[in-house]
């Protein structure tokens, strides 16, 4: 799980936001247990109805890729 949590990430990390549909569309399979997974950890943010990484978020990804 901890690879699809980077996944995710990266991919909010690599748009400026989306809708739960994109997320979902775009991040198979398990593109809605994923999400909830990235807003549960503190990994991505939402507002309005879109998502976006959160700051805590961007720092693992600069942690884990350097």
């Amino acid at each position: 799980m901890t690879d699809r949590i980077v996944t995710g990430t990266r991919y909010l990390a690599s748009e400026f936001s989306a809708t739960r549909q994109e997320f979902r569309t775009d991040n198979q399979p398990d593109g809605d247990e994923l999400l909830d997974g990235l807003l549960s950890h503190g990994y991505a943010i939402e507002r309005d109805g879109r998502i976006a990484a959160s700051r805590v978020g961007l720092r693992m990804l600069e942690d884990r890729e350097g």
